[in-house]
């Protein structure tokens, strides 16, 4: 006799790839957006944003990122609040990181378009 099969029911983790411009494009969000990321705060685990950050940090092409619906959350407001700012004509004055603005208006549309958790 085989054992019975069961569905669980928890959370399963999504496993995201992202690669250097979307990292580049998602840090950027954080560091001009404070007034989006100090609201997130408020209302997530501000320990979960601070990972957020530092993971953004620190891999690369090879990594994957382990995102749960907190996480995609806030990649996915990020991301929104980034665009929104690129799209309203707020021109950075160092694009330092050697991307194009609209590479980074892309990759962010991307990001809201496959990352953003499903409402059931």
């Amino acid at each position: 006799m085989h054992p019975e099969i069961k569905r669980s029911t928890f959370e399963v983790e999504t496993i995201l790839k992202f690669d250097e411009t979307t990292r580049c494009a998602l840090r950027r969000g954080f560091e001009m957006n404070t007034t989006v990321v100090e609201e997130l705060r408020k209302i997530m685990d501000g320990e979960q944003i601070e990972l957020v950050i530092e993971l953004l940090k620190n891999f690369d092409d090879n990594d994957d990122f382990g995102a749960m619906n907190d996480f995609k959350t806030i990649y996915v407001q990020i991301a929104k609040a980034e665009l929104k700012r690129i799209e309203n004509g707020v021109q950075d004055k160092d694009m330092a990181c050697g991307h194009f603005v609209d590479e980074h208006k892309k990759v962010l549309e991307e990001v809201i378009k496959t990352v953003e958790p499903a409402i059931n």
